[in-house]
């Protein structure tokens, strides 16, 4: 539930700054160029910024492969310190917003759904609970009492939708969300995604030594 309520105000702030972003579409390109590229300028810039600190933050932060959990747990401790210093994105953070983006492309719940679970399954993320299958389940419900395919921009039915899940998952016994548990989840995501990218670079380490033998 808390994803599809983050996907629906992320996409309602998108629309929101796409409708007034066209109000001024009649302005000739001549007058916009210069701010647009302003723009994309201080962005890169900023991003080489950051990138070339985090380069000099970690050079002497050197992944366990091998490592045991304790090891690991501490590289991901100091690496997630350094993001939130430098104000860089953690993995449980950039997940999100890949999420939220698919949300906001999507035209249909399902095809969200759909989505949502192809990032799951390619960032390697396992599901600590039923909650996937819970949306699944109240979506069907949800479009056999529609009779259509639920829309993204159907008000009512997603409001319907909001009311299957929040049923359904009770009934699976999943409790709401809340800041704390976001907090913590979004945590757990995060070393997570560094624990996967330490058995990355373990599988590249393993698959070089074979090659080597």
């Amino acid at each position: 539930m808390s994803s599809i309520s983050r996907a629906v105000s992320r996409a309602s702030r998108l629309r929101s700054y796409a409708a007034a972003a066209s109000g001024g579409a009649g302005k000739t390109a001549a007058k916009t160029a210069a701010p647009e590229t302003d723009v994309v300028k201080r962005v890169f810039l900023d991003q080489q910024r950051k990138f070339r600190a985090l380069l000099e933050k970690t050079k002497t932060l050197s992944p366990p492969v091998g490592g045991d959990a304790n090891a690991v747990k501490a590289y991901a401790t100091k690496k997630l310190a350094i993001l939130k210093e430098l104000d860089i994105a953690t993995p449980g953070e950039k997940i999100l917003d890949t999420v939220d983006e698919a949300f906001s492309d999507a035209t249909t719940v399902r095809g969200f759904l759909d989505r949502a679970a192809e990032i799951r399954k390619a960032l390697g993320l396992k599901e600590a609970d039923a909650t996937f299958s819970v949306l699944a389940q109240a979506l069907d419900a949800t479009e056999k009492t529609l009779g259509t395919p639920l829309m993204t921009s159907n008000a009512q039915g997603m409001a319907k939708y909001s009311a299957a899940v929040a049923k359904a998952a009770e009934a699976a016994g999943i409790k709401p969300l809340d800041a704390a548990s976001l907090d913590k989840l979004r945590v757990e995501v995060d070393m997570e995604s560094i624990e996967n990218e330490i058995l990355d670079l373990q599988s590249i380490e393993d698959a070089v030594k074979k090659e080597q033998v």
